[in-house]
């Protein structure tokens, strides 16, 4: 396990585990969540692999800066930064949602310098299509009133509707995810990070994913849950449709959150991609 190293003009937070020789794989959360969202999936990933959890700017440990600098694109040149500084080479990044997202942009941005770095992709119910934003995000990047909001909400409150939303069978959510996503958010800079991020995302540059998904040759496997209310899996269809060497993979009875809702059945469609 490690602390980031300088990453751009702050550490990113990180824990690395796994043996030191293994193929790299680099995981990246989704919004208001962190590096505990992979905890079933590491035990067997980090047997083989040297695993990465990142915890994206804004987010879990990492700092919490009172800037404008919580874009997509502005986490992905971080991202792209920490693959570049770590020195990792045939990286399988692994991103969820806003992760997702981020993953991809990072990518494109090092296929665009010629930096072959990546050699595959695993995302699960990424966020990089246009959509509406879910209606808690979407309240969270109100100017001063979704700021207020999430100072006079309690967090546990917060993080409890987030992960009801995000589960096809909200009763599954367990008071240690309620904890795990509520104690960022009483530290220092906590909430004013969400309210920035969910601001952000109403800038996600969709358009240059657009123009840029059909140029990614790597092999990527697509995770949805086909009972996501958050990310439809109709965007799962369209990803489809523009990558040139993607599969996707639905879960029945399934939200958003796969690899914590459906934990065995997601990381066994994640293992034999990574052995194919």
């Amino acid at each position: 396990m490690g602390r980031g190293r300088q990453v751009g003009p702050f550490p990113l937070f990180f824990e690395a585990h796994g043996p030191a020789g293994g193929n790299p794989l680099v995981m990246v959360h989704g919004f208001g969540t962190h590096g505990f969202t992979w905890r079933h999936w590491l035990p067997v990933l980090a047997q083989e692999h040297r695993v990465y959890l990142v915890d994206l700017k804004g987010f879990g440990k990492s700092p919490k800066p009172r800037d404008d600098r919580y874009s997509p694109w502005d986490q992905a040149q971080l991202l792209r930064n920490f693959l570049q500084e770590q020195n990792l080479r045939d990286v399988t990044l692994i991103g969820h949602s806003l992760g997702g997202g981020i993953v991809l942009l990072a990518t494109l941005h090092l296929f665009r310098e010629q930096d072959p770095r990546v050699c595959r992709l695993v995302l699960v119910a990424p966020a990089a299509l246009p959509q509406p934003l879910s209606p808690w995000i979407r309240r969270a990047s109100r100017p001063f009133v979704g700021l207020l909001l999430l100072w006079l909400a309690p967090p546990k409150l917060i993080a409890r509707r987030a992960l009801e939303l995000a589960y096809a069978h909200p009763e599954k959510v367990t008071p240690q995810q309620v904890e795990a996503y509520a104690w960022p958010l009483r530290s220092k800079g906590g909430r004013y990070a969400v309210h920035a991020s969910a601001r952000a995302l109403r800038s996600l540059a969709a358009e240059e994913l657009l123009t840029g998904l059909g140029d990614l040759s790597v092999p990527v496997l697509l995770l949805w849950g086909e009972g996501d209310r958050v990310v439809p899996p109709a965007m799962g269809e369209r990803l489809r449709g523009m990558l040139p060497r993607a599969t996707l993979a639905k879960l029945p009875q399934c939200g958003h959150m796969p690899q914590e809702e459906c934990p065995e059945a997601s990381l066994t469609l994640v293992a034999d991609f990574l052995r194919s």
